[in-house]
C-alpha cells in the first residue's frame, strides 16, 4: 500500500489557505488514519488521500464519509487509503460572520 506524499504540516497549510486560520491549532491526530485501522465513526466530511480509478496516482481531498463509504463531489465512491478528521472551522466561520 502506498502512503500519501502530504505531511501532516502539509495538509493544515492547505486548510490554512483555504481560510481555516484555526488549522495550526486545531487538535487532532498527529499522523494519517488508515482506513486498514478504522473508519471514521461518525457522518461528516474528512481530509483523505485516495487512489485514482486507474490506481497509478495518489490524491488528497476533502470527502464525504456515509454509511460505511468516502464520496467525492462527483457522487462517486473513492478508495481512500488514509484520512483524518478536519479541524474546527474558525469561530468567526461558526457565527456566520
Amino acid at each position: 500500500m502506498k502512503t500519501c506524499v502530504l505531511s501532516r504540516m502539509d495538509c493544515q497549510e492547505l486548510l490554512a489557505e483555504a481560510g481555516c486560520d484555526s488549522a495550526k491549532e486545531s487538535a487532532g491526530p498527529e499522523e494519517w488514519i488508515s482506513v486498514d485501522r478504522r473508519l471514521p465513526e461518525t457522518t461528516g466530511e474528512y481530509y483523505c488521500c485516495f487512489v485514482t480509478h486507474m490506481g497509478t496516482q495518489k490524491h488528497c481531498a476533502i470527502l464525504k464519509f456515509k454509511s460505511g463509504y468516502f464520496w467525492g463531489a462527483d457522487s462517486q465512491t473513492r478508495e481512500v487509503t488514509h484520512w483524518f478528521s478536519l479541524p474546527k472551522p474558525p469561530e468567526h466561520a461558526q457565527k456566520g460572520k
